[in-house]
């Protein structure tokens, strides 16, 4: 188990059941994405006036999650589970959506079997 990619995956998940108006499949189609907050963090499109960035089939996230490194694979209710998350730019304006949104993954669990 990748523990990045399997807190990347649950916070994307906990993120958009917490912010998502929707529910589309994809936020390529959808209304709300130059105001919803899982658009600008989770799916990102190019701003405008950034043309290098146009060349790019995929733009990075504004945010980076590093997992903690020890070996350890399995955590038990009640157990902590630190690791460390960098917001980088506008996307600090949906700081309070992020805390929830992990409180939240804090309090159903992570991973297979939860």
């Amino acid at each position: 188990m990748n523990k990045g990619i399997t807190l990347r995956g649950a916070f994307g998940s906990s993120f958009r059941s917490l912010v998502c108006v929707h529910g589309m499949a994809s936020c390529d189609e959808c209304q709300m994405h130059p105001t919803c907050p899982y658009g600008f963090i989770f799916s990102p499109r190019v701003p405008e006036g950034a043309e290098r960035l146009r060349l790019n089939r995929d733009i990075p996230r504004p945010f980076v999650i590093k997992p903690p490194l020890e070996e350890r694979q399995v955590f038990e209710p009640g157990d902590q589970l630190s690791f460390e998350l960098v917001i980088v730019g506008k996307a600090a304006r949906f700081f309070p959506y992020l805390l929830v949104s992990f409180r939240n993954l804090g309090e159903r669990g992570i991973g297979v079997g939860r």
